[in-house]
């Protein structure tokens, strides 16, 4: 992609440009002019002189001709002992010589007679550089100093919209100000649509700003009013699990259990989600958090009748914060176990990232390709509980730079990756 410029900056080399094209327009115009009038008038001004003394020999065939320090006159033959130049060299009309006296001939040949005017066109070259150039440099100068007022003048113009463009370029995305980009903040000879466009910002940002923290109140509130009363389930749920209970029960208290599991990871999520407006800074080796979560999900799939094995394939070479990794983990261990019927869960640890592979149904490419976007489910699979859903993780991983890749295959199972930069 091209590199591009500010708008200043532009402007100044449009004026660079305008003001080269004016200077090689006029040194062409002055060479040009050069050439032609140079030529133009000696041309006319021998021919002229040339009418005038054959008009005096006419008259008389004694007459003398120009001999002056520029011009000098001779006829053939009768000059021939005087002209300071080999006659057999010259030609009839306008010829250039290499002469520092004389550097113009013109020979006018009338019969028997040759006429030759011996010119010196340097001083007539320099009146016209003399008087081309004074002209050409007061033009320039005027159009020079004309492109600068302008330049000047623009340049103050745009001065406030380069001004509101850096503000915005320095505007907080998770915490915008809005104070930089108002009316007031603007250079006084900003201009209605200027002024216009920082209403609008201003207006935007403010209005964000209370959307968002809305938002950050909602999302903080209901998830801590939420834990209450997951914690009186799971007090109850630990005080039933000493009574004896007959398989129904047990079932529904299992049941409850789950829910109640998913609903503190939700809580968990959103609460998360809620607090980091940037990446986590707390960091820690996941190793103690892998083994842990390997644990926990293994007797959760010993109980479905699936194996469960972590396989240690390179020494993890990064560093994560625990409570996002235990959410995102522990939700592609539980999408894992919910989904497959038969077969066998891998947890793999690499230098880089972790997988999760399962033998479950597998998912086609459109279901790759929406499996993260939110209230999404997949036709044909259930699974049990309700927990934060892949949409959410992505989010999680989104807050982190961490990349959630799928891998699956219909029929023969999926593996998720959690790539993990060091």
């Amino acid at each position: 992609m091209k590199p591009r410029t500010d708008l200043r900056r532009r402007v100044l080399h449009a004026f660079l440009v305008q003001s080269a094209v004016i200077a090689i327009a006029a040194v062409i115009g002055l060479f040009s002019v050069h050439q032609l009038l140079g030529r133009v008038l000696i041309t006319q001004a021998l021919e002229a002189e040339s009418a005038h003394y054959w008009a005096l020999i006419n008259a008389d065939e004694t007459a003398s001709l120009a001999n002056s320090l520029n011009l000098r006159g001779y006829l053939l033959p009768r000059d021939l002992d005087t002209i300071p130049i080999e006659p057999s060299t010259l030609r009839a009309g306008h010829q250039s010589r290499d002469d520092a006296e004389f550097n113009a001939v013109f020979v006018d040949d009338r019969g028997e007679q040759r006429l030759v005017l011996l010119f010196n066109r340097t001083g007539v070259d320099g009146l016209i550089a003399l008087y081309g150039i004074a002209p050409l440099a007061a033009v320039l100068i005027a159009l020079y100093i004309v492109s600068w007022l302008s330049y000047r003048y623009v340049h103050s113009t745009l001065s406030p919209t380069v001004y509101l463009a850096r503000a915005v370029s320095r505007l907080d995305p998770t915490e915008p100000d809005a104070s930089s980009v108002m009316p007031e903040a603007l250079p006084a000879n900003a201009d209605t649509d200027v002024l216009a466009l920082s209403n609008a910002l201003t207006s935007f940002i403010e209005k964000s700003n209370r959307s968002l923290e809305r938002e950050r109140l909602f999302s903080r509130e209901a998830s801590h009013e939420l834990r209450t009363p997951i914690t009186v389930i799971d007090m109850a749920l630990a005080m039933l699990a000493d009574e004896e209970l007959s398989t129904r029960g047990r079932n529904a208290t299992d049941r409850i259990n789950r829910a109640n599991a998913d609903m503190l990871e939700l809580t968990t999520a959103l609460l998360t989600l809620a607090r980091e407006t940037e990446k986590p800074e707390s960091r820690e080796d996941p190793m103690p958090l892998i083994h842990e979560q390997a644990h926990r999900y293994e007797m959760l799939a010993s109980k479905k009748g699936l194996q469960f094995s972590t396989v240690l394939e390179g020494e993890p070479q990064f560093q994560v914060p625990r409570h996002v990794l235990a959410i995102v983990l522990g939700n592609l261990l539980r999408n894992a176990i919910d989904y497959t019927d038969n077969g066998a869960i891998t947890l793999f640890v690499r230098e880089d990232e972790i997988a999760v592979r399962d033998t479950g149904p597998g998912l086609s490419d459109e279901q790759i390709e929406k499996i993260t976007e939110p209230w999404v489910s997949l036709a044909g699979q259930r699974r049990s509980g309700v927990g934060i859903g892949l949409s959410i993780v992505k989010r999680l991983c989104d807050v982190c730079d961490w990349r959630l890749q799928t891998r699956s295959t219909v029929g023969k199972g999926s593996e998720f990756a959690l790539l993990i930069e060091p």
